[in-house]
C-alpha cells in the first residue's frame, strides 16, 4: 500500500476520478491522497478542453463528487499552487451539490465550502495538529 498518492494527471474529470477510487483501493489506513490543479481561478483554466498556458482542467468536478457523495473523507485545500487538494480517511460533512451543479459557474460561486479552502497558514496549524 501507499502513504501518499499525489494525482497529477489528465486534468480531467473522469480520469482524476478513476485515479483517486484507484489509489483507495491501495490507501494505507492513515494515508493521504493529494491532487493537485483543484482551483481553477477562471473559467479558462477549468475547460474540459487543454488550452493554451496555465491550465487545471475539470479536477474540480471530482472534488464536488466527493464533497457532495462521501461523508467518510476529510477533504481541505491549502489555496497555493492552483490548490492542493488534500483528502484522507475521516468525518466531514457532505456539500449539497446536484450532479447538474458539476459546472464551472457553480463551482466559481461556491468555491470556498466546496473545497474547506484554507491558507498556507491554516494548513501549518492542521498539519501540526496531527
Amino acid at each position: 500500500g501507499f502513504d501518499i498518492v499525489f494525482i497529477d494527471g489528465l486534468h480531467l474529470h473522469e480520469q482524476s476520478r478513476k485515479d483517486f477510487y484507484n489509489s483507495e483501493m491501495h490507501l494505507n489506513p492513515g494515508g493521504y491522497i493529494i491532487f493537485h490543479d483543484t482551483n481553477p481561478p477562471t473559467k479558462h483554466h477549468a475547460s474540459d478542453v487543454q488550452v493554451p498556458g496555465d491550465w487545471n482542467g475539470s479536477v474540480y468536478k471530482t472534488i464536488m463528487e466527493l464533497r457532495s457523495e462521501s461523508n467518510n473523507l476529510e477533504i481541505l485545500t491549502v489555496d497555493t499552487d492552483w490548490g492542493v487538494k488534500i483528502v484522507k480517511k475521516g468525518q466531514q460533512q457532505k456539500v449539497n451539490i446536484n450532479k447538474s451543479d458539476y459546472n464551472c459557474e457553480f463551482f466559481d460561486m461556491n468555491r470556498k465550502e466546496i473545497l474547506n479552502l484554507i491558507s498556507v497558514e491554516e494548513f501549518n496549524y492542521w498539519l501540526n495538529k496531527l
